[in-house]
This record gives C-alpha cells, structure tokens and sequence, in this order.
C-alpha cells in the first residue's frame, strides 16, 4: 500500500482530503463538555457527633465505622476522615454498576452499630457528589453553641451574597430541642 501511494502522489493527496473532509463534517456531532456527567464509584458515610473532639469522633465513630464495611465486597479502598463533630466514611468502589446495591449494603452494616454514643446524629449514606466542598471552614469560639450557630449562618450569608460561593452548608450543630421536665411529686399531689 505504501508502494501505491509512493507511485501515484495523487490518490495519496486525495485520502488525505477525504479523510480531512469527514473529520470536518462529524466534527459539530463529536459530544463536548466542560464538566461531563459520569457516575463516580464512591459511596460516602457521614455521622455528626456535635460537640466530640477529633479523637472522639475518630475511637467513637471511625474506628467501628470501618469494622462494619471490612467484609463489604466491591470495596477497592476505605478512608474514614475524623474533624471535630462529625466523621466521614469514604469508600473507593469497583465499578458504577454496584453503586446501588452497596449504597443499601452500607447503611445497612453502618445502621447495625448498637453502641455508636448516644449523642450521635442518624448517619447518612450517599453517592459522593463531585461537587463536594472544596473548603472546609471549622469555627470554634469560647461562647454558647446558640450564638456560635448564629455566627456560622451569618458566615454562610456572607461568603453566598458577598463572595458569590454558590453552594455553603453548615454542620455539626443539632436542630433546637425542647426538654420539659416535670416534678413527680408535684404531678401525685395534683392527681
């Protein structure tokens, strides 16, 4: 073939054009994408432990978090992140086909810890979303938890309005609860 194309240039010139010529007309049909869509292999386990330290989170939490998962197949890597008031559970999967059924197998093994402390938030299992924080920003003030929520909403206002950071979430604070404590005696002597 070399040989024919050496002795005749112009049929060589002429697949050239041709195969130049079909490039350019598939070319407006070749699918582009700044940000294409794919289905990433991660599954992430996250519990909030409000008000634990780093080492807590990671005896508490982390540390029984993994046990559960270490028979799990499909598994390529486990990393569990410990910071103060929550723990990350981030597992590397297989492929993107096993991502539904490892999503029930996980909160299931995660859901069958009977002595997570007390204290501790529902765990969440999900698909990891690549949009995740690029930053994490850990505030810690000598002051109440409720004016230290107020100051972390605050915080949230401003890096949306000001900065124009799209997507903000605070954490690692419990919803407002209510406790009403009723005196015993009190209750029998009224009937």
């Amino acid at each position: 073939m070399i040989r024919y194309f050496s002795r005749h240039p112009t049929a060589a010139n002429l697949l050239m054009l041709t195969l130049l010529l079909v490039g350019l007309v598939s070319l407006p049909k070749i699918k582009r994408e700044t940000f294409p869509e794919f289905a990433p292999p991660y599954i992430i386990a996250s519990v909030v432990y409000p008000g634990a330290s780093p080492q807590e989170v990671e005896e508490s939490l982390c540390m029984r978090m993994e046990d559960a998962v270490d028979g799990l197949a499909n598994i390529v890597e486990t990393r569990c992140e410990a910071v103060e008031g929550s723990a990350s559970l981030i597992l590397k999967l297989t492929n993107s086909e096993v991502v539904a059924r490892m999503l029930v197998d996980v909160q299931t093994q995660i859901n069958a810890i009977n002595d997570f402390p007390s204290e501790i938030e529902s765990p969440v299992v999900r698909e990891l979303d690549w949009n995740e924080p690029v930053v994490d920003v850990a505030i810690k003030a000598d002051t109440s938890l409720p004016h230290l929520k107020a100051y972390a909403e605050q915080l949230k206002r401003t890096l949306k309005l000001d900065y124009g950071v799209s997507l903000v979430a605070v954490s690692g604070f419990s919803d407002h609860q209510l406790r009403v404590e009723l005196d015993e005696i009190a209750l029998r002597q009224l009937g």
